[in-house]
């Protein structure tokens, strides 16, 4: 009776060879030479939608808690014999389970996600040359908004408070694009975007050049992603993320690769 077939590392299905073609180029050549132990994944990339709902939210939760230090501590809970995880713990705990849930589900090859968790980190990808502003004219034109309407106004001029609640916090770019993004959505659910592909459109975008290029891209975004998505792939164009993972914390890991 013959064995099973097992999926391995350094055969990838077809459909997670072809996202590696769509990631990382149409010769994968190159890059096997600079890294000749790359690690392949068996299955394609998680959904972006997982990302942010199994990882930077949890993580901005985590970062939102008051920190707690010294006697308080103890106070709080936290230390020797305790069962109450400490922020930092708190944090490591979710970068570990989504690791290997990516290791089991995926595959070894973390660095498609960590692209897009560090992204200030990625030394692959070219600079946008987007600054808030330019991405706020490109929303207004996406959604056919009057500049000069309250929401084309926020958006432009975002570093003014604006009325609502959310626009009123002068400087958060990310919320004042939600909270006009939430109002005219394409999608009420999470859209079907898997992680390989948004990385694959974002190294369209750092090559695009002008409006013209640009457009169409966030255009495609639009399309695929909900508001929530979309305000997490924003602060990821910007590269402030915010949400408490540093480079520190894959250090020392395979996921690191070609960071190092």
């Amino acid at each position: 009776m013959s064995e099973p077939h097992i999926k391995r590392e350094d055969s990838p299905g077809a459909e997670a060879r072809r996202e590696d073609l769509l990631q990382y180029g149409d010769s994968l050549q190159p890059d096997d030479d600079r890294y000749p132990n790359r690690p392949h994944n068996h299955s394609t990339t998680l959904l972006f939608s997982e990302l942010f709902r199994c990882f930077f939210n949890p993580l901005s939760e985590v970062k939102a808690q008051p920190a707690v230090l010294g006697p308080a501590r103890l106070k709080a809970g936290f230390g020797p014999g305790s069962s109450r995880l400490s922020p930092h713990d708190q944090r490591r705990a979710i970068i570990q389970r989504f690791i290997s849930r990516w290791r089991t589900e995926v595959g070894n090859d973390f660095y498609p996600a960590l692209r897009l968790i560090l992204p200030d980190k990625d030394r692959d990808r070219s600079v946008y040359g987007l600054k808030e502003n330019t991405i706020g004219k490109l929303l207004v034109k996406l959604m056919k908004i009057d500049k000069n309407s309250e929401d084309g106004f926020n958006l432009i001029h975002w570093k003014l408070p604006g009325q609502s609640v959310i626009s009123r916090m002068a400087g958060d770019f990310a919320g004042r694009c939600y909270e006009v993004l939430a109002k005219r959505p394409l999608l009420t659910e999470v859209g079907d975007l898997r992680i390989g592909q948004v990385n694959a459109l974002l190294d369209k975008l750092a090559d695009a050049s002008g409006e013209s290029e640009q457009l169409p891209i966030f255009e495609t975004f639009y399309e695929h992603m909900n508001p929530e998505e979309l305000t997490w792939l924003i602060r990821i164009i910007l590269k402030q993320m915010k949400i408490g993972a540093t480079y520190a914390g894959f250090a020392g890991s395979s996921t690191t690769r070609k960071f190092d």
